[in-house]
Formats: C-alpha cells, structure tokens, sequence
C-alpha cells in the first residue's frame, strides 16, 4: 500500500481506492483525486456486499430455509461481483469503459431480474399467502366436486340394486308369512276362515302350496342374490376406497402446490388484479440492476464530466508502456529482417561457391584430358581415368530438395501479406461458408443429400485452418501465400462445379 506524506507530515492511506481498481503509485502523485476513489471503493465494496445478501435472501426463500444459513454463498457471491467490478473499473479509457458497460449490464440485467424476482416474491409474502390459500380453497371444491360427481353415481347405483335385491328378497319372506297364515286360519279359526269350516280345506291347502312355492323360489335365489351383494358390497367398497384415495392425493398435491412455481402464478394474479403491484415489481428489479451498476455509473459520470488527473496519469502511463512494446516489436522484426537477409546471402554464396568449384574441376579435367597426356603417362602405374578426389560430387534428387529446404529460407519465413491477397482470401472464405450454409438449408429443408456438400465442407475447414495459420491472412510464407490464393479460386469454382453435380 503506498502512502504518501500529507502537509501536516503525517502519512495518508488509500486502502478504499483499492476496491475501486485504482493503482496506488498513480494516485500517490495525484493525491486529491484519493477521496472521489475511495468512495467508488467503497460503492464498489457495499455493492457486492447488497448483492451477495441478496443472493442469501433469494436462496432462503426458494429453499425454505433461513438466509443465515446461506453465508458461505453471500461471501462467495460478493466475491465475485466485487472481482468483476473492480476489473471493469480498471478499465480507465472512456471508450473501453463503454464496451465494457455492455456486457456489465447484461449481466446485472440477468441476474437482477432472477434475484428481484424472489426477493420480490419475499415483499409480497403475506398478498401472495393470502392468494395462494384462496386459490387453494377454490381448487379444493373444484377437485372435490368432480370426484363425488365421479364415484357418487357409480356408489348410489350399486347401493340401489343391492337395495332392490334386499326388497325383493323381504317381499318373499313377507309372501311367505301370509301365505302362512292364511293357511293356518283356514286349518284353525272358523271365524277368518272362507269356508267358516274347521279343517284344512281347499283354501288351506291353497294358501299352504303358495307358501311352499314362494318359499322354493326365494331358496333358489337366495345363493344367486347372496353372489350379487358380495360382489356389490365389493365394489361398493372399492369405489369409497378409491375416493378416499383420489382425496388424499388432492390434500398431498395442494401442500406439494405451495412453493416457487404456485407462488410466481400467486403473484401474476395479483399483478392482473392490481396493476399498481406490476409497477412496483418492475420498480424493484430495475432498482436492483441500478444498485448492481452503480460502481460503473459513477466512473461513467465521472469520466464524462470531470477533469481527471488521474486519468492522465495513467494514459501517460500506458503511452510510456506502448513505446516500451514497440521498441520490442521493432528489435523483433530487425532481427527477422536480420536473419532473412543472412540467409539469403549464404544462399547466394553457396550458389557462387559451387559455380566455382565446378568451374575449376571442369577446367581440371580439361587440362588432364587434353592438355598433357605424356605427363600423365610419365606416371608410374597411374590409371588414365579420374581418381575419386578429382571427381566432381553431383548430388541426387533427395540431396536437391534437403539443400531447398536447408537454403530456400523464403519458402518457409512469413513475411506480410498484401492487402489485395488478404482480401482475395476473405472472399474465398465468405464464399465457402455461403455455400456450405446454403447447401446444409437445401439439405435440411428437402431432406435429400446435395452433392458436393461435404467436399465444400472440407474445404471450408482446410480454407478456416489457412486463415488461423497466417493469423487472419496478414502473414505467411510464400506456399501460403499461393494457398491463399487458391481460396479465392476454390470459392470461385466450387459453387460452379456443384451446380453441375447437382443437374
């Protein structure tokens, strides 16, 4: 932390400045720009701290759980937007500052729309309880209704037959006892008896027949009827069962129906209810993505209206810097310059000193040959043919290219692209990857294979490898140069050739 010496000789710190992206040698030369950055520090420092409380919050509410229990995620949080502020800010030039608000508030757009929404869902907890319930309540008679609409009927049908069959079955027995006793007054009592006669007559033995036939037919239905309520008493049974159940699952679905998505639908309808409610949410959220920008507000303002020592400063910094990257770029292209003009010139002179050497072995062989054969005679047991030492070395093919490769340093040294030939190598490109997307929309669009489609995709991938090579066609060596050229020609003739595939 610098400190510099203030006019009562004591010392003055700027740890705030820190947070605000300040470097502490600058703003020691320009000490009264120290209270305007320590508190874009400390905006800086309160905004992440606002920020990671209300990520807390937020997850609190969607979780149920208390915000306090959130505390690692708040420090974590608020470490981040602090960091992400602090490098924005670190941006000095207004018109970096400006490319740089784009991304910043597209973030905090993001994020504050996300983080508003719960926390407003939080402001209006006790509104959208109160929603929540009615809506509930409302639902539960609906839901109840269509499930005794549902089993109801079905329940009172079969508790109807087993009533009928019951009836029926006491309407018998109830046969049955007359039947009985008609039999028994017309055998016993003169007085109710038709005949007035003592005896079991005609009319006993009637009465007594019918007793026996109604009794035969309610014995032979009774098994019958007895399948018939079981089977009733069954499904009766099962049909409350199943009620009881569907009842249930309503109860469970309504709890299970309270958290963040019933909520969001709550608060909608609160917000269609009372469109004062909508304007105070949007309120917040643009409140918050306010609060999260306002490091980068400030810094804008100040940069748009003030007068900054600072800022000057540190462009003469940055200017001291670039000249020191320039010097370094220039040192690095006069020795590339260097070593391509001490390779060209060994090239000329191995040129000249073969040229040479094969010259005077020629002229040697010459003066052998035809200039003194008796001296060469005068030699005791000399062969008349060459010796391997005045033999002339002619290289073989292999040998050829090596020395190409070893001496032609052109071929493989980049050198700068002219802007007509970069030019030439963007056209190739665009056009390429106008007929490969064309091509993939005729594909996708009739579902039938073009042909030519994966050769023009090929070739946009070696023509995009090219590119990246020569770093955007600024500079490659000499093939590369041809290769670029060839682009131009590839995306020329390739659509042509294509279209003639495909007739």
């Amino acid at each position: 932390m610098m400190k510099v010496p203030t006019s009562n000789g004591q010392l003055k710190s700027f740890g705030l400045a820190w947070f605000s992206g300040a470097k502490q040698s600058i703003l020691g030369l320009c000490p009264n720009e120290a209270p305007f950055f320590n508190g874009l520090g400390l905006s800086v420092l309160a905004t992440a701290l606002v920020s990671g409380v209300t990520m807390s919050v937020a997850l609190g509410y969607t979780l149920n759980k208390p915000a306090t229990h959130f505390w690692p995620v708040t420090l974590a949080w608020a470490l981040i937007v602090l960091n992400m502020d602090r490098c924005l800010l670190m941006l000095t030039a207004t018109r970096h500052l400006a490319q740089a608000l784009i991304p910043r508030v597209v973030i905090s757009f993001v994020i504050g729309v996300m983080i508003a929404e719960v926390v407003t869902l939080w402001i209006y907890n006790l509104e959208i309880n109160s929603q929540m319930k009615s809506d509930v309540q409302q639902q539960t008679q609906v839901s109840t209704q269509k499930i005794i609409n549902f089993y109801n009927p079905q329940i009172n049908a079969d508790r109807q037959t087993l009533a009928n069959i019951q009836s029926n079955e006491s309407a018998l027995v109830a046969q049955i006892n007359k039947d009985i006793f008609l039999s028994s007054c017309e055998s016993n009592d003169p007085i109710c008896s038709v005949t007035h006669q003592p005896g079991c007559g005609t009319y006993c033995l009637h009465y007594r027949q019918l007793a026996t036939s109604t009794k035969q037919e309610l014995d032979a239905l009774k098994p019958q009827d007895a399948i018939r309520i079981g089977a009733l008493q069954s499904h009766i049974a099962q049909l409350s069962q199943s009620e009881t159940h569907d009842q249930q699952v309503l109860t469970s679905a309504e709890r299970v129906g309270t958290g963040l998505i019933a909520r969001e639908g709550a608060l909608t309808e609160i917000e269609h209810a009372h469109p004062g409610i909508l304007i105070q949410v949007w309120f917040i959220r643009f409140t918050l993505i306010l609060l999260d920008l306002m490091p980068l507000i400030i810094k804008s303002l100040y940069l748009a209206f003030g007068n900054s020592s600072y800022e000057a400063i540190a462009a003469s910094y940055r200017r001291r810097e670039h000249l020191v990257a320039l010097n370094v770029d220039l040192q690095v292209r006069i020795e590339r310059s260097r070593l391509n003009d001490q390779a060209m010139a060994d090239e000329a002179i191995n040129r000249v000193r073969i040229q040479g050497q094969r010259d005077f072995w020629i002229a040697n062989e010459e003066a052998q040959w035809y200039g003194a054969p008796s001296q060469r005679s005068a030699h005791h047991g000399e062969s008349n043919r060459p010796t391997e030492a005045d033999t002339i070395m002619t290289p073989n093919f292999t040998d050829f290219v090596t020395s190409m490769k070893n001496t032609s340093t052109h071929e493989s040294l980049p050198v700068k692209i002219p802007r007509h030939l970069a030019n030439a190598g963007w056209v190739g490109v665009a056009l390429l990857t106008t007929l490969v997307l064309t091509l993939h929309l005729i594909t996708h669009t009739t579902h039938q294979y073009i042909a030519g489609e994966s050769v023009a995709m090929m070739a946009l991938v070696a023509v995009v490898a090219l590119a990246i090579f020569t770093r955007g066609f600024r500079q490659a060596p000499a093939w590369a140069m041809r290769a670029t050229f060839a682009a131009l020609l590839l995306g020329l003739g390739l659509p042509v050739l294509v279209t003639a595939f495909n007739l």
